[in-house]
């Protein structure tokens, strides 16, 4: 619409119009729906779904995932002092600026009965780098000198490489110890460097006596069933962005610091959104165009009624259990009924705020 920015600007001070931010989402396939419905459902604990569904308390899974850092961004928005003269920053080439990939592996956070957490649920960041020593002198530095070198390609070998020599001594040493065996259950997306059918008895090879590992790949297309993908690397990246490093080196030191300042509750709060998400996800059958609802997990959570396990609307799991049930042939055709059917049950569930357990 062609409107002067004073019109604009009325109309936002009144509420008549909002801001919205608009994120490209992977296309899905009707394949890749019934994936992301069953996987929802299956972490529904069993007991409870001819009552009311409850999503399972996830606390033996750990979400890895990889994130590409770069060095420093051609243009970034700073506050100054009004004197104040802005920092230099330079580079031989904006479209070549260095980047390093780091593999990131959290659990969920455990409180214990006052409410402090007791659990190290940030198991670790670890950067894809590697040692180098100079064969030659040049300008920037003397023949001999140890530098730091990213690794540009992860591939199988890599991965496995990282996993047995960082992700799974780290769960080991960090994880709380129980009586008796502890499963853990490591869920990643299906990206080739996890190395095909292979993966399930590599992971499954590091278990002993204390613990037992298993693999479990989420659905594909799906960032938004791994809490790192979902918002943990945004709150990160965010952070670092205020450091602006200068080396490979300083950039991996910064890196790591706001990956270990990161508050528990931060963590906590992403878990809670995965369940919400989990919610949305059935609600639509599989699709990844909701709007995920503001749940007031702060003002839920100061107030001590922070569910650990998400309740959600039973009306919509069973209308997702009969959409899996169906031909794939058939669901597309059958999608658009089984909407107005859970639309039509949420509806008499009652209303949002008393919805925040029973989604």
């Amino acid at each position: 619409m062609d409107r002067s920015a004073t019109t604009i600007n009325r109309h936002k001070n009144k509420g008549e119009i909002r801001a919205h931010s608009n994120a490209l989402k992977p296309g899905l396939t009707e394949a890749n729906k019934r994936r992301r419905v069953k996987y929802c459902i299956n972490q529904i604990e069993p007991d409870t779904l001819n009552t009311q569904p409850k999503f399972n308390a996830m606390a033996n899974i750990v979400h890895i995932d990889e994130k590409w850092f770069f060095l420093t961004r051609k243009n970034l928005h700073m506050y100054l002092a009004s004197k104040e003269k802005g920092p230099h920053r330079s580079t031989k080439s904006k479209n070549s600026i260095q980047k390093v990939m780091f593999m990131s592996a959290v659990a969920r956070p455990r409180r214990n009965s006052d409410g402090a957490f007791i659990f190290p649920e940030k198991i670790g960041i670890w950067p894809f780098t590697y040692k180098y020593v100079a064969k030659k002198s040049s300008v920037n530095r003397p023949r001999g000198t140890v530098e730091t070198k990213a690794i540009t390609k992860v591939n199988k070998i890599v991965f496995k490489k990282m996993m047995t020599e960082n992700v799974i001594p780290a769960i080991k040493a960090q994880w709380p110890r129980e009586e008796g065996n502890t499963t853990i259950t490591i869920q990643a997306d299906n990206a080739k460097p996890r190395g095909g059918a292979d993966i399930y008895s590599f992971i499954e090879s590091y278990s002993d006596e204390n613990f037992t590992f298993k693999w479990a790949p989420q659905p594909a297309n799906s960032p938004d069933l791994n809490i790192l993908d979902l918002g943990l690397f945004n709150s990160l990246q965010s952070k670092y962005q205020k450091t602006m490093p200068e080396t490979i080196d300083k950039m991996v030191e910064e890196v790591e610091k706001v990956y270990e300042d990161q508050h528990p509750k931060i963590i906590s709060n992403v878990w809670h959104s995965l369940q919400y998400c989990m919610c949305e996800i059935i609600g639509c059958l599989g699709q990844d165009h909701y709007d995920l609802p503001h749940m007031k997990k702060q003002q839920f959570e100061d107030a001590g009624n922070l569910p650990w396990q998400v309740e959600p609307n039973k009306v919509k799991v069973e209308a997702a259990t009969e959409y899996l049930n169906q031909p794939v042939i058939a669901c597309a055709a059958l999608r658009s009924g089984m909407q107005a059917t859970i639309e039509a049950g949420s509806e008499e569930e009652g209303s949002e705020d008393e919805g925040v357990k029973e989604w």
